[in-house]
């Protein structure tokens, strides 16, 4: 079973008549961009086996990054050509997105002097009293 190929998941594509020289350069390449790996870190700490694995979950996980890529993109153009016919959805929108922009902001009013309280209360040497 030593001579047999790695297997991977997926199927060979249409790779445009690549060299398998190129390929493989391809693949050195890309998990050196990816993970740092040297050559010579991928031939002597990981199989064959391993490194298909490896480039099979990359595989999978570009495919995944493209597709929400994607469906992102055609959402946002939905949006585009919803709110160009109608302002009122569009303006319903904006508040609820600028409704949400202001809660994260952090405590305000009531809320803001009540912890400023308990703190004082807590740990007076870092609230200064005054008017």
């Amino acid at each position: 079973m030593a001579s047999r190929e790695p297997f991977s998941r997926h199927q060979p594509g249409d790779d445009g008549g690549v060299a398998p020289e190129q390929r493989l350069l391809d693949a050195y390449e890309y998990v050196a961009a990816t993970y740092g790996w040297t050559p010579e870190a991928v031939e002597w700490t990981l199989t064959d086996e391993q490194l298909i694995a490896y480039l099979d979950s990359a595989t999978d996980r570009v495919a995944r990054k493209g597709r929400r890529e994607f469906e992102l993109r055609v959402e946002a153009a939905r949006m585009g050509a919803i709110f160009a016919r109608d302002q009122r959805s569009y303006a319903r929108w904006r508040r609820r997105i600028d409704q949400d922009a202001g809660r994260a902001r952090g405590l305000t009013g009531a809320a803001l002097e009540g912890a400023v309280r308990a703190l004082a209360t807590t740990n007076p040497e870092y609230v200064v009293m005054g008017g």
